[in-house]
C-alpha cells in the first residue's frame, strides 16, 4: 500500500526477471554438481555432447540456466539407465521434439510402431 491507503502494484526489477527466466543463466558448475549430486567432469563430458547449452562469462566460467541443469539431470538419470553416452543427445532431442509437439506421435510414426510389434508376435 501507498501513503494514501491504495494498493499498487509491486513493481518488477530487470534482476527479478532475469532470476525469472528459466533460460537465464545463473549457475556455475559448482552449484549445477551441487544440486545434481554430480560431478564436474560428468557435467563437462555431457556440455561436450551439446546436452545443454551453457554459457562463459567473460571470466571464461561456464553459466547454466535451470532448464539446462534440468537437462543435465535428465541426461545422468538416462546413463544411470545404461544408455550410451552417444545415444543420450539423440533421446533428449526426440523428448523435446515430442514435448513441442504436444506429446503427440505422428500417426505415421505410431502405425509403423503398431507394425513391428505384430512382425514380432508381440
Amino acid at each position: 500500500m501507498n501513503a494514501r491507503g491504495k494498493r499498487t502494484q509491486p513493481s518488477v526489477d530487470p534482476w527479478v526477471a532475469r532470476m525469472d527466466d528459466p533460460d537465464e543463466p545463473l549457475f556455475t558448475i559448482a552449484v549445477a554438481c551441487d544440486l545434481l549430486g554430480s560431478d564436474a567432469q560428468s557435467i563437462r563430458r555431457l556440455d561436450r555432447l551439446g546436452i545443454t547449452s551453457s554459457t562463459r562469462t567473460a571470466g571464461n566460467q561456464r553459466r547454466y540456466s535451470r532448464n539446462d541443469v534440468l537437462r543435465l539431470g535428465e541426461a545422468l538419470r538416462l546413463r544411470s539407465e545404461g544408455v550410451p553416452q552417444a545415444a543420450i543427445l539423440r533421446v533428449l532431442t526426440a523428448e523435446s521434439a515430442l514435448e513441442r509437439a504436444g506429446g503427440q506421435v505422428a500417426p505415421h510414426a505410431a502405425a509403423g510402431r503398431g507394425a513391428r510389434r505384430r512382425a514380432a508376435g508381440r
